[in-house]
C-alpha cells in the first residue's frame, strides 16, 4: 500500500474509534420531537468494503458526519448481494445495522432493505434505503437516499437521512 494509502486508512481508523469511543459515551435522548420527521445532510467514507460469502457481501462498513439541526457523527454496516457490482448494475440491500451518535444522544436501527443502482462508470452509484428506527414497537423508522462515490479512494457517501417518529416518540437510548 502507498503512503497516501496508508495515511487514509489510518485516518479511517482514527474516525472509526472516535465514534466508536462517541458512541460509549452517548446515551440520553438526542433533543427531537415526540412524533414528527427529522431531515439530516449525511457526508461520509467506506472504511471496509466487507467480505464476500457466498452470494452475498457481509459489513460493507462506513462512516460520516451528519449536519443540521441535530449534528454528531454516524455508522452504517450493510450487507447487500450480489458481492460485486459493475456498470448498470444493482445491488439489493438485505440486512445491516446503523447509528448516529450527537451532543444530545443517540439513535440506532436496522436496515430494512433498499438497493445501490450503479451507473455507466460502475463506480458512482444511487443508494436508496429504508430501516427501523429506536426501540421495538415504537414505530420510528426512516431511510437514507444518496450517492456512492468510488473514484475517490477511501470511497465516499453523501445524501439525506430522514426519520420519522413514531407515537410513542424518543425513548431513553434512542430517539
Amino acid at each position: 500500500m502507498s503512503s497516501i494509502g496508508n495515511k487514509v486508512c489510518r485516518g479511517a481508523v482514527a474516525l472509526f474509534v472516535v465514534a466508536v469511543v462517541f458512541t460509549a459515551l452517548a446515551g440520553a435522548v438526542l433533543a427531537s420531537p415526540a412524533s414528527g420527521s427529522l431531515v439530516e445532510r449525511v457526508r461520509g467514507i467506506e472504511i471496509w468494503p466487507g467480505m464476500p460469502e457466498g452470494g452475498e457481501m457481509h459489513g460493507a462498513t462506513f462512516i460520516g458526519i451528519v449536519e443540521g439541526s441535530h449534528p454528531g457523527v454516524m455508522f452504517a454496516s450493510i450487507n447487500y448481494r450480489p458481492p460485486h457490482h459493475g456498470p448498470y448494475s444493482k445491488n439489493h440491500i438485505i440486512s445491516g445495522q446503523w447509528g448516529v451518535f450527537g451532543n444530545g444522544g443517540s439513535l440506532r436501527g436496522r436496515f430494512a432493505g433498499g438497493h445501490v443502482n450503479w451507473r455507466k462508470s460502475g463506480k458512482i452509484s444511487h443508494i436508496k434505503t429504508t430501516f427501523g428506527a429506536g426501540n421495538s414497537g415504537s414505530g420510528s423508522h426512516g431511510g437514507f437516499e444518496g450517492k456512492l462515490n468510488e473514484f475517490y479512494m477511501p470511497p465516499r457517501i453523501n445524501g439525506e437521512l430522514t426519520l420519522v417518529f413514531g407515537k410513542s416518540g424518543p425513548r431513553k437510548g434512542t430517539y
